[in-house]
């Protein structure tokens, strides 16, 4: 289950639909489209989870790694709350986007969360599991969702 905004006509997830941001502040129309706090939630038991991933163009910052905008943090939950497993890291190379896998040490059934990069557009995602294995839908606790936007001085 994605946390994105992502209708079906639209070339990449968005983070607030258009109408909301011809209301806003200028930065606000340039970064929505940039996928930071995205996520997504499922439940397998696959031994390991790939990713292919298209991205538009890479958002390369003199201050930062190319893994804050590339990257893709995988989360599993135990004991109640999400815990770090691994990250989908970035070849140093890529152009337009990234394949990698995580490995699991065994088949049992996990909550996955996978965080989406900070500072880049998403055009697609594919996620592979293992053949034959159970996948399963993750909601949220609530069926509403409360969004809130705020800027780097909030």
């Amino acid at each position: 289950m994605y946390c994105l905004c992502r209708p079906e006509a639209e070339p990449v997830f968005k983070r607030l639909p258009d109408n909301v941001t011809v209301d806003s502040s200028g930065i606000v129309g340039q970064l929505y489209t940039n996928t930071s706090g995205g996520r997504d939630r499922f439940s397998t038991n696959s031994r390991y989870v790939a990713i292919k991933v298209e991205i538009s163009y890479i958002a390369n910052r003199p201050i930062m790694s190319l893994l804050c905008p590339a990257r893709f943090d995988l989360y599993v939950k135990g004991g109640g709350r999400e815990v770090y497993c691994d990250s989908f890291r970035p070849p140093i190379d890529m152009t337009d986007g990234h394949e990698n896998i995580l490995y699991f040490p065994d088949r049992r059934q996990r909550e996955i969360a996978l965080y989406f990069p900070l500072y880049n557009d998403v055009n697609r995602i594919l996620i592979g599991l293992e053949k034959g294995a159970r996948l399963e839908e993750e909601g949220y606790r609530t069926a509403s969702l409360v969004v809130y936007y705020e800027s780097s001085i909030t």
